[in-house]
């Protein structure tokens, strides 16, 4: 077969292209692996966290069948918390959580700022924070309207209701306010809470679910479901605390009362370990993860099936990397 010049540089292209776009592969290190491992991450049996953190929990139980893994639930506060100071080899938390854990940032925090964590990789979530409501509720048609309601903000250790209360404190809300007002704050379960919502129990539910979220979508079946817009104050009250977070459009129709698209809130989930964790431990720990590129974590439910955890592994670095996931990183030629 004879080639042009032409087609010569063609083929250069091509294939030049073809290698710098693909994930390089690599080998793991030759090192002992820890024969216990604590990983801790999730709010709830189901929920998104928990999901992805009991992905890695799987894809290290695949490849290092030795290690006697246990996994303890933890909201981001936990995950972050845990990894910095070694009470858990792996922790997971979001990325807005963990940029506030380093700094010290109240309230949650309270001043104490958590520098021992150590950045492994970021991965993506299909979770998008709304405020969702029965479809006839005309006296509740933006977040403002939530100044004497009572709200369902599920668990306490979630990312939701932080994100919830600085959306809601550029109209001058607070929980305190609301419940001075004759309304509710409530913390639990969000399918309890949406079940609570359709009784007519309390008024609406702030959900970080996939959207659209199944125990909603049961309710929208019988008296249909509405998604709340945060305005656009709320919006930007967010994005200033929490920048690292992503502003989401919730397509109209999603339920059979929302005729509009709708702004929410995304977020950026991490795993973060230990600084003392030996470098080669972490490479291994990366090694397992994304032996096969990711796949398998758009395969955890139909809710991630769009979702490419290799390629927004280092989508945000809201605390420095360790220097075994850069090892790691740089070998799979994802990082300088």
């Amino acid at each position: 077969m004879r080639f042009t010049k032409m087609g010569v540089i063609v083929l250069c292209v091509l294939l030049s292209f073809g290698v710098s776009s693909a994930f390089a592969q690599v080998k793991p290190k030759d090192v002992p692996m820890p024969k216990a491992m604590i990983v801790c991450g999730g709010v709830g049996a189901g929920s998104t966290s928990t999901l992805v953190t009991l992905w890695i929990v799987k894809r290290l139980n695949a490849v290092y069948k030795d290690i006697a893994i246990r996994h303890i639930p933890g909201g981001n506060e936990d995950g972050i918390i845990k990894a910095s100071d070694g009470t858990a080899a792996i922790g997971k938390s979001e990325v807005g959580s963990t940029k506030r854990a380093w700094d010290g940032l109240p309230p949650e925090f309270a001043g104490k700022s958590y520098k021992n964590a150590r950045l492994i990789t970021c991965i993506p979530t299909p979770t998008s924070i709304v405020i969702a409501t029965l479809k006839d509720r005309g006296d509740i048609m933006t977040a403002k309207d939530l100044w004497n309601k009572k709200t369902g903000v599920g668990m306490t250790a979630s990312i939701t209701h932080k994100l919830a209360k600085v959306a809601l404190s550029a109209y001058g809300i607070t929980p305190e306010s609301i419940k001075k007002n004759g309304g509710l704050w409530t913390h639990g379960k969000w399918e309890d809470q949406m079940e609570m919502m359709s009784a007519g129990t309390i008024d609406a539910v702030i959900i970080g679910t996939p959207q659209p979220y199944s125990a909603a979508m049961t309710i929208d079946v019988v008296k249909g479901i509405k998604l709340v817009p945060w305005g656009d104050e709320g919006i930007a009250a967010v994005q200033k605390d929490f920048p690292e977070n992503s502003v989401k459009t919730i397509p109209a129709n999603t339920y059979t009362g929302q005729k509009e698209p709708v702004k929410a809130f995304g977020t950026i989930n991490l795993f973060a370990v230990h600084h003392t964790m030996p470098d080669d431990v972490v490479y291994n720990i990366l090694y397992a993860a994304f032996l096969d590129d990711g796949k398998s974590y758009s395969e955890i439910t139909a809710e991630f099936k769009n979702l490419d955890a290799l390629a927004d592994a280092l989508i945000s670095d809201p605390i420095p990397w360790h220097p075994g996931a850069v090892k790691y990183w740089r070998d799979r030629k994802m990082m300088k």
